[in-house]
């Protein structure tokens, strides 16, 4: 009897297993239909054992949009007219010569001066007219803007929003965004909202968070009904467009999934299954039908492919055959349910369930291979952490910065000095004031690095050049020009700068377009003061061509320099000559090791000679010592740390400068003991004329409160000797440093200094 009870529990157990993995396998299907794409929720007929578990669910539909993006192409209204004609064939001979394939949105994008022409030679052809742009006004004073309502009675149907040029190119914010969107709603137009990444973003892991923020911003008071009838999301990674690279279909899945479940959060399941998101970077015929074939892919914007008339027809044609496919998929699945009276697995589900099982195969193969390495390191690292001292900074000052860079401490002042590059601040801040006593002020322009002078003021490197600014009078005025724009013509900035033990500040630049062309176009220069109160600006000989300078920092003795291109991810050092400004030797001091979250980006220098450096994207400083081993962890609990500094009245104090989304604010972390910092080597300054021609005098009470927290804690004559004296007679004894004696300038050792 307890056998039989035993059995027939185990065959109840098997049955109900049977039916709910029946149940869960069908459930996950995915299926597109004709031009649309359909997610169908199949279950096995089984209200008897489990009624609300399997019931039914209802289908959802979205339309296939294929759009052709020109850009400021092609030359004239002719070839524009070439290109129209051309499309209209491709269009009207896909539909009479495959009339066996169901018809998919299809759309050209032509710059503003040609839309009138290619709309009437496209009118009944049933491709739609886009715009590359529109402006959140409806008439006024905009000289180069265009309404939606201008466009409107153009014919376009719908608009580009958001695109990554307009945001890189002419500046678009995501609230600029957010305005055209509404606008052209508002207008009566359809919206294609183009969100996506940069290089540096998706290698630290902030696809969805910097997708999440430009969708936020963007459709933040768009109504339900507005979001499922008339936008369209275009996910474009800025890496891959114009570059050739393209995302596989996997990766480009993965952020058309996460997109859906913002949409979803924000709008509704219901409402999110039927918004399009196409794919756009680079999508050619070659690479179109694996990425359409993908469930959450509904279409393309395609950028120099829709130049060409063949190519483009290939991609909607490609979109046609997927919707046809998926078509035949459905029309099967639907007779077998007239025949069954159920929703059974049919046999394209079996076909598609072998494919993807022995693609699975094949990952978990791999899978496993990566994850037999991956132990091997990950044993190698554990081993090595042992030896390495981990420290958790915390927040010090709640501030909130677009891109805070270059801390700089100030024994003079008895503060900390930082900017804030894209949010074209400077901040200073005391640790006696508490948390809240930061205080800012606002620059003309994007602002790359600053540095401390020995005559009470800032070197502050803008995009035009260098600049003095004086704290006791508010005055600022440029000591010379920045190259690279001014007289190349590049479009750089000066970035990352350090001042070398001898007085003069070593900068090196940002190449804006290095997530595009990939080209080391920058070089390191050298700011020198001149009697005449001007400045020299010299490259540094030696230096190495780059695209994103970082890491600039010297040894204690001022010989050894440290450099990084961030993109390359390797530090190397260089036999410094203070002397003539030159590099030599040069050594490749730290590679990151492949497991190691982030990028290199600002760092400086101990008193015992290790390299401090942030790891922006990775959420951590690193130490690394002379003997190029990393031996300190520092963790902080944001992603992108952007550079340090070490101050405090004992030079024992960490500060930490981080960068947004989830940062902005400064961090502190005490050093462990045994280890600390050097005074930071101020700019050695001659000063000469305070007001000459182009000075520039802040206004406001901005500019008194920065004034009036910057005053001198510490004799100007006597900063130099009393910050040595908190240091080890032994670091000393190595250390070069600036004195400022009354007479002059003079540059001695620590040596010189204590025997005297």
């Amino acid at each position: 009897m307890a056998a039989r009870w035993s059995n027939a529990c185990i065959g109840a157990a098997f049955l109900a297993f049977t039916v709910t993995f029946l149940g869960f396998f069908s459930s996950s299907l995915s299926r597109r239909v004709g031009s649309t794409r359909v997610m169908t929720r199949a279950r096995v007929r089984a209200s008897s054992l489990f009624p609300r578990r399997l019931r039914a669910q209802a289908t959802t539909e979205r339309n296939l949009f294929v759009a052709g993006n020109w850009k400021m192409n092609p030359n004239s209204l002719e070839a524009a007219e070439s290109l129209s004609s051309l499309v209209k064939v491709a269009s009207t001979s896909l539909k009479r010569d495959r009339s066996d394939l169901p018809s998919v949105k299809v759309g050209v994008v032509p710059p503003y001066p040609f839309i009138g022409s290619v709309s009437r030679i496209l009118q009944g052809s049933g491709v739609l007219i886009g715009a590359q742009d529109l402006h959140w006004e409806a008439n006024g004073a905009f000289t180069g803007g265009i309404s939606a309502s201008m466009l409107k009675s153009m014919g376009v149907d719908f608009v580009l929003c958001g695109h990554s040029e307009r945001r890189a190119v002419f500046g678009d914010t995501d609230k600029d965004v957010g305005k055209k969107v509404k606008a052209g709603l508002k207008g009566g137009l359809d919206i294609v909202l183009c969100v996506g990444e940069t290089l540096d973003e998706y290698q630290n892991d902030l696809v969805e968070s910097i997708c999440s923020l430009q969708l936020a911003h963007a459709l933040s008071g768009v109504s339900i009904r507005d979001a499922v009838e008339r936008l369209t999301i275009a996910y474009e990674p800025v890496w891959a467009i114009g570059t050739g690279l393209t995302a596989t279909p996997q990766q480009a899945q993965h952020a058309h999934q996460a997109i859906r479940s913002w949409l979803s959060k924000r709008f509704g399941e219901d409402a999110a299954r039927c918004i399009p998101i196409q794919y756009g970077g680079s999508v050619t015929p070659e690479t179109a039908p694996d990425l359409l074939a993908m469930p959450d892919i509904d279409g393309a914007l395609v950028g120099g492919a829709s130049l060409v008339a063949d190519k483009f027809q290939s991609i909607f044609t490609a979109a046609a055959s997927e919707a046809a496919r998926c078509q035949s998929m459905k029309n099967f699945s639907e007779n077998s349910q007239k025949v069954l009276g159920a929703s059974p697995l049919d046999y394209w589900d079996a076909v598609e369930m072998v494919r993807e099982l022995s693609t699975k195969a094949e990952d978990i193969q791999n899978e496993l291979h990566h994850a037999k390495r991956d132990l091997e390191r990950f044993q190698e690292v554990r081993q090595l952490e042992k030896t390495v001292t981990y420290i958790k900074a915390k927040k010090s000052v709640p501030c909130s910065n677009d891109l805070g860079e270059s801390p700089v401490w100030s024994q003079r002042y008895e503060r900390l000095f930082w900017v804030d590059i894209t949010g074209k601040k400077v901040w200073s801040w005391s640790p006696d004031g508490g948390s809240e006593s930061a205080v800012s002020l606002n620059l003309p322009s994007m602002v790359g690095c600053t540095a401390i002078t020995d005559k009470g003021g800032l070197i502050l490197a803008l995009e035009d050049g260098f600049h003095r600014f004086h704290l006791s009078t508010g005055i600022m005025h440029k000591m010379t020009d920045w190259p690279e724009s001014k007289m190349y013509g590049l479009d750089t900035r000066p970035n990352d700068g350090r001042v070398d033990r001898s007085g003069n500040l070593v900068v090196g630049s940002y190449n804006f377009g290095h997530r595009k062309d990939g080209k080391e176009l920058g070089s390191v220069y050298r700011l020198s003061s001149t009697p005449s109160g001007g400045a020299s600006l010299e490259p540094l000989k030696g230096a190495p061509m780059h695209r994103v300078s970082n890491c600039i920092s010297f040894s204690p003795d001022g010989e050894t320099m440290y450099f990084c291109d961030t993109p390359t991810k390797r530090i190397f050092k260089y036999n410094y000559d203070p002397e003539t400004g030159t590099l030599s030797d040069q050594t490749l001091f730290y590679e990151m090791p492949p497991e190691m979250l982030g990028m290199p980006d600002g760092a400086n220098v101990d008193a015992q000679g290790g390299l401090w450096v942030a790891m922006s994207g990775g959420g951590r400083v690193v130490r690394i010592d002379n003997s190029g081993n990393l031996d300190v962890v520092v963790e902080i609990p944001v992603k992108s740390p952007t550079s340090v500094t070490i101050g405090g009245a004992s030079l024992d104090m960490l500060y930490i400068t981080t960068r947004g989304p989830d940062g902005g604010q400064i961090y502190e972390a005490k050093l462990p003991t045994g280890i600390h910092g050097l005074p930071e080597t101020e700019f050695d300054d001659w000063e000469g004329s305070t007001d000459p021609e182009g000075s520039y005098k802040f206004e406001g009470e901005g500019i008194s409160s920065f004034l009036s927290a910057c005053e001198e804690k510490v004799p100007r004559l006597e900063s130099t000797s009393q910050s040595m004296s908190s240091i080890s007679s032994t670091s000393a004894s190595k250390i070069t440093t600036n004195v400022v004696t009354g007479s002059g300038r003079d540059v001695r050792t620590a040596n010189a200094i204590s025997s005297e």
